[in-house]
């Protein structure tokens, strides 16, 4: 899959496929390349400006039809152990996930309540980035 700028987006009309109702749409890239791709959606799923990756799954005298897609997420990479011992950014890191996934768990509480268990969860995640 190549990365590029959607720079102009063209409805083209509908398809009746196995899968339904589809709405075709040309998208232009950046890089200059035009591809035709088929959606679910009335509107395009994307915008003019936005990242993509694309790919072009077969070409011939009509132009080319592939797929569009989001940007792939990066994995998440920990911050690296400083010298020392003590990781500022991890902490950070740490605490704030901490907090995140507790509320996502047990839902919002008043912080003085539950400062303690976020704490305890939060120094969890810190082993686990900082482990060598």
């Amino acid at each position: 899959m190549k990365e590029a700028t959607i720079t102009q987006i063209t409805g083209a009309g509908t398809w009746e496929g196995q899968h339904g109702l589809l709405y075709k749409f040309e998208y232009t890239f950046d890089d200059g390349v035009t591809l035709a791709a088929l959606h679910k959606t009335e509107a395009p799923p994307f915008k003019v400006g936005d990242k993509v990756n694309y790919e072009i799954k077969q070409s011939n005298q009509y132009g080319n039809m592939g797929k569009v897609s989001r940007l792939e997420a990066q994995p998440f990479k920990a911050p690296e152990k400083s010298k020392g011992g003590s990781n500022l950014q991890a902490r950070s890191f740490a605490l704030s996930y901490a907090k995140d996934v507790y509320i996502g768990i047990y839902g919002a509480k008043d912080p003085a309540e539950v400062a303690q268990e976020i704490t305890d969860t939060a120094e969890i995640f810190l082993e686990f980035l900082l482990i060598d």
